[in-house]
C-alpha cells in the first residue's frame, strides 16, 4: 500500500512555484508594455527629429534663394554661363564667373547636406523627393554635367554618384 498524502511542505513547494509563475507572467507583461511605451516614444521622438531636420535644411537653403532680393546676384543667376561668357572685359568676366560658380557649389552643398540627411534617414521620403526632384532641375538649369566632371571629387561618392545617374537620365551636356 502507497501513501498518498502529501506533505505540507511539498504543497507549500507546488504554491510557491505557482505563484513564482505568476510573478514572472506578470514581469513580462510589464516589461511587454514598456519595450511599446519606449517604441512609440522613440518613433515619435524620430519624427521630431525629422521635422527639425527639415526646417534646418530650409533654414539653410533660405539666404541662397534670398538671392532675388539681391540685383545684381539675380542677373548673374539669370545671365548663366552663357551670358557671363559674353561679358566683353576679361577681369569682370571672370569675376562673375566666379562668383556664379561659388552659388552653384553653395547649392550643392545644400544638396549633398540633404542627400546625407536623406540616407541616414533623418528625412521623411516625401521630403526628400521634393529636394531630389529640386536638385534635378538644378542640375539641368545650371548645365551641371559642363562642370561635373572637375567638381566630382570635391562631393561623397555616393552624392556624386547620384549626380552621375540624374545627369545621365536627363542627357545633359558633356563636358567640353
Amino acid at each position: 500500500m502507497s501513501n498518498n498524502t502529501v506533505s505540507p511542505w511539498q504543497k507549500a513547494s507546488t504554491v510557491a512555484t505557482f505563484l513564482q509563475l505568476v510573478v514572472v507572467g506578470v514581469s513580462l507583461c510589464f516589461i511587454g508594455s514598456q519595450l511599446r511605451q519606449q517604441k512609440l516614444q522613440l518613433d515619435q521622438q524620430l519624427k521630431l527629429n525629422r521635422a527639425a531636420n527639415t526646417q534646418s535644411l530650409v533654414a539653410l537653403v533660405s539666404p541662397l534663394n534670398l538671392r532675388v532680393t539681391d540685383r545684381t546676384i539675380t542677373e548673374l543667376w539669370v545671365k548663366g554661363d552663357e551670358g557671363i561668357d559674353k561679358v566683353a572685359d576679361a577681369r569682370d568676366r571672370k569675376i562673375e564667373k566666379e562668383q556664379y560658380e561659388t552659388l552653384i557649389a553653395s547649392y550643392m552643398t545644400f544638396y549633398e547636406n540633404v542627400y546625407s540627411q536623406h540616407r541616414d534617414g533623418l528625412l521623411d521620403e516625401e521630403i526628400y523627393n521634393g529636394w531630389d526632384k529640386d536638385l534635378a532641375g538644378f542640375i539641368e538649369e545650371t548645365k551641371m554635367g559642363t562642370r561635373w566632371d572637375k567638381w566630382r571629387d570635391l562631393y561623397r561618392k555616393d552624392f556624386s554618384d547620384h549626380v552621375d545617374q540624374i545627369i545621365a537620365s536627363k542627357k545633359l551636356p558633356a563636358p567640353n
